[in-house]
């Protein structure tokens, strides 16, 4: 879980759900009240709090009561977990497409800009698929120049 604690009044929360979660009172203490600069100083200390709380509870449960507490934080998701989201999959998120080595992968669709999300039209390239064009219209490198490299074994 990725927690965006900066201000006094995010600790604040975060610091009540931690006490009440684990019925540690220590998180309360004045030392850690200040903003991010003053509570770096306790780093292990409050590293050590959050550890054991966020253990308590599954990711999506941390996510729903932060949101109801007004704390930042997002779940960190394995590619895995991506795939499987609901929500990316009703959004048509993913656009499947076939790759000529490993057959039908998903690939994610591009972001959002104005008004219009690109969609993947091929499969991501095989090794060194592009690397002639690469070569002679990036390098400026002739044919020629290539197969040498290639025969002396640069490439």
């Amino acid at each position: 879980m990725g927690l965006g604690v900066v201000t006094p009044a995010e600790w604040l929360a975060l610091s009540q759900w931690i006490a009440e979660a684990t019925g540690n009172k220590d998180i309360l203490e004045d030392k850690y009240k200040g903003g991010v600069q003053e509570r770096r100083d306790y780093f292990e200390e409050l590293n050590a709090y959050v550890t054991d709380f966020t253990a308590r509870f599954s990711r999506q449960e941390l996510f729903l009561e932060a949101q109801k507490r007004n704390v930042v934080a997002v779940p960190v998701n394995s590619v895995d977990d991506l795939l499987k989201d609901p929500h990316l999959a009703a959004s048509g998120f993913w656009v499947e497409l076939d790759h000529p080595v490993v057959g039908r992968l998903k690939y994610p669709r591009g972001p959002y800009l104005g008004g219009s999300i690109p969609v993947p039209r091929r499969a991501a390239p095989l090794l060194g698929e592009h690397s002639q064009g690469v070569y002679t219209s990036e390098l400026g490198l002739t044919p020629q120049d290539l197969a040498v490299l290639i025969a002396e074994g640069v490439l």
